[in-house]
């Protein structure tokens, strides 16, 4: 609904059946919108009309709340108490009570869902990630025995990616469907070079070939052909660009009905072009990576609970599975506190305040402000990229943790995001050497002048 738009409820006058009725739309404001709509709804009890004759304003505009229940919140709930009209004196402290027991049972909501989503990490969820893992082991690798630990141990074997062949039970159906899909992959990567050879410049092949290589993922592969050669008619050959399209759609199909089969697959995507002397190791240390990051995160989870917020699939599992009869109010009690872990983080607020100052001072003429400039706006960079990879490791983790990406405990973490800081902190250190160098030439020019002027003072008899 627009926010504009105002909800007429009916709350009966009568204690009981007051409170009941108020508290029902207390909890459904809750689990709509959280703590912003309840204190809409806040504003309902007390009234409209005099609430907007109220002059208190904040730097974001007149009195509200926020995403959780702070300061900003109760700021506004002490306002409304001490100016509530008579005639809703008991209407607002039948709210008010209510929205404290919500409060309450909010905090304790947290604390019990972070105990049970960590327990039901380390008892269930990452056990059968193991189990699946170890079950691909048995189906692929030559094992002498078959037990869980017999299978823990040879993947353990620093040498096993060396040892070990694709002749288990599936292991030379995998290699069959991997040398099928490999021949997939290279008609793919011809039709892809072929196109490139028809376009005008490499700038716009780039941009043309990453169309191609995205229009499946972006959930269109069905309509890749007809709706990228529609895109490219301009950039390069139509038949090219539908060709491109075609062989990425039906690459796209066919590796996903592979690693159905063989999840293992998930995590061979990046070697589909090499032999099965490459896919046998690459496969047996997908195994033992799985495991590493599996049991790593275990023993990270005990430590630190709290990172548990990190996992949106895990926790969203979790309350499905464990709070079904709350889940709505549960639900919205872990979304804000998930929103928590996706605020701007501290060396990001302060490289973005870096980056404002660093404009307008990297356009004084002076080098030895130009340098500094430069050299603190890098080292906001580099802060930055840092912090954005340790904050995303522990993501990283939960995606390793399990061989099938449906059932990892997070979204996978993409480098690109570090990357492009990369990129942004190499493009930081280019005009340093240049202000350094123009300081070093200034300075010498300086001393020149200097050295010319006492020069000309001694000559003329000025300086004895």
């Amino acid at each position: 609904m627009p926010s504009s738009s105002r909800v007429t409820l009916q709350i009966p006058k009568a204690p009981n059946d007051l409170r009941t009725a108020l508290s029902r739309e207390l909890d459904t404001a809750y689990a709509l919108g959280g703590w912003p709509m309840v204190d809409q709804l806040a504003q309902g009890v007390f009234g409209f009309e005099q609430y907007a004759s109220l002059g208190e304003f904040v730097p974001r505009g007149k009195l509200a709340g926020s995403q959780m229940s702070d300061a900003r919140s109760e700021r506004l709930m002490s306002v409304l108490r001490e100016r509530v009209p008579p005639e809703r004196a008991a209407l607002f402290r039948a709210f008010e009570q209510l929205r404290g027991e919500l409060a309450d049972w909010s905090a304790a909501c947290l604390n019990i869902l972070e105990e049970y989503v960590v327990c039901r990490a380390v008892t269930e969820e990452l056990p059968a990630c193991d189990a699946a893992t170890l079950n691909e082991a048995r189906r692929y690798l030559s094992l002498s025995a078959t037990d869980d630990a017999s299978v823990r141990k040879a993947l353990a074997d620093p040498a096993a990616s060396h040892i070990q062949a694709l002749v288990g039970p599936e292991g030379r159906a995998l290699a069959k469907a991997l040398v099928e899909l490999s021949g997939t992959y290279r008609k793919f990567k011809n039709a892809q070079q072929e196109f490139e050879k028809t376009l005008p410049s490499r700038k716009t092949a780039k941009g043309a070939v990453w169309l191609a290589l995205l229009s499946p993922a972006l959930g269109f592969s069905a309509l890749a052909a007809g709706a990228l050669a529609d895109r490219l008619k301009g950039a390069g050959d139509a038949k090219a660009g539908a060709r491109l399209a075609r062989a990425s759609g039906e690459f796209q199909a066919h590796f996903a009905e592979t690693a159905v089969r063989y999840p293992v697959v998930f995590k061979l995507g990046h070697c589909l072009d090499q032999g099965e002397s490459v896919w046998r190791g690459e496969t047996v240390r997908a195994l033992q990576d799985t495991l590493e990051a599996s049991a790593e995160l275990s023993d990270l989870l005990g430590e630190e609970p709290e990172q548990v917020w990190k996992f949106t699939r895990l926790v969203e599992r979790s309350v499905v599975a464990g709070l079904a009869a709350y889940a709505p109010l549960a639900a919205r009690a872990a979304a804000d506190r998930m929103l928590l872990e996706t605020r701007t983080p501290p060396f990001a607020r302060l490289n973005a305040g870096i980056q404002l100052l660093s404009m307008p001072l990297g356009l004084v003429p002076f080098p030895p402000v130009q340098g500094v400039v430069a050299l603190v706006s890098v080292l906001g960079d580099a802060a930055e990229m840092l912090e954005s990879y340790l904050r995303t490791r522990e993501q990283r983790l939960g995606f390793r943790a399990s061989l099938d990406p449906g059932r990892s405990l997070g979204a996978d973490s993409s480098y690109t995001s570090t990357l492009i800081q990369g990129a942004f902190v190499a493009l930081g250190l280019l005009p340093i050497p240049g202000a350094l160098k123009e300081w070093a030439e200034s300075g010498t020019e300086a001393a020149r002048g200097a050295a010319l002027r006492r020069a000309a003072l001694e000559a003329a008899g000025e300086v004895p």
